[in-house]
């Protein structure tokens, strides 16, 4: 479900990934970012997998980033093996509470942030998204703004 949120600029975050690479939101400018909160114990994250992974793959050469912010607080071992089990392509990091709390407390689970390339926000999603729903996403949030 699409809710309302204003087209101001995205908080800056920096999170260090399961393969202990840096991930920021300064290197990312440019692209349309998926950033999806979620967790490996919520039934609807996981049926999201599949589209968020089909639709990475799909644009994995594009100007476009997904990526997967874990709130699971059982440590990186154990969402690391969850991410190999799912066979997860996208960059995967777990989100402290600063993070999450930059981007309103998050809430319900998963949420996800579709930041247009210039890193503001072009619209929230609650609940699970389709492959269809994501490439829409990236179609409104690809389009120059007028802000």
């Amino acid at each position: 479900m699409r809710v309302p949120i204003p087209k101001v600029a995205a908080p800056a975050w920096a999170l260090t990934n399961l393969d202990g690479k840096l991930l920021d939101s300064r290197s990312l400018t440019g692209k349309v970012v998926i950033l999806n909160f979620w967790a490996t114990f919520c039934p609807p994250c996981i049926r999201e997998i599949p589209d968020l992974s089909a639709f990475h793959l799909a644009h994995s050469n594009g100007p476009v980033a997904v990526i997967g912010l874990s709130l699971d607080t059982t440590g990186a071992p154990s969402v690391r093996d969850f991410v190999q089990r799912f066979k997860i392509p996208y960059p995967v990091a777990l989100a402290d509470p600063a993070t999450a709390e930059a981007f309103g407390g998050v809430g319900q689970i998963p949420s996800t942030f579709i930041l247009a390339p210039d890193g503001t926000f072009s619209a929230r999603y609650l609940g699970a998204l389709t492959r269809e729903e994501l490439e829409r996403a990236l179609a409104a949030a690809a389009q120059p703004s007028t802000r």
